[in-house]
């Protein structure tokens, strides 16, 4: 089973990822070594979020994070997007971490250093 801990430190990393206006259009539902992305477009810029777009794309650029910071941490992470589209519509994507040896991510040192105006993330 996979540590809070290691999940809360995949998810800091993460949570870098590019949004319109740094809102963070998502929040998480973690279960055991499950995390869940809930998208959340009303936090999105509405000018910046036309059809949810801005929200789709921030949750791509997340969902990215996640697999990249999972490998870094020795997981395998497989991503299944919209798993249950009919009954919770804003369920972007269902990742299923699986223990796996690290692997060097040419990646993961630039996800914080893409960000800017970054506010704390509490998990």
């Amino acid at each position: 089973m996979i540590s809070h801990e290691t999940i809360q430190k995949i998810l800091e990393v993460a949570v870098n990822a590019p949004s319109g206006s740094n809102s963070q259009p998502w929040k998480f539902r973690v279960h055991e070594n499950q995390i869940e992305v809930i998208a959340m477009p009303e936090r999105d810029h509405p000018i910046l979020n036309f059809k949810n777009r801005g929200t789709w794309i921030a949750h791509g650029a997340l969902i990215e994070n996640i697999i990249i910071a999972s490998s870094h941490n020795g997981y395998n992470a497989r991503a299944s997007l919209f798993p249950n589209r009919s009954a919770e519509p804003n369920i972007t994507a269902r990742i299923i971490l699986e223990k796996s040896l690290p692997r060097s991510e040419p990646l993961f040192a630039a996800i914080p250093l893409r960000a800017t105006n970054r506010k704390p993330y509490e998990l």
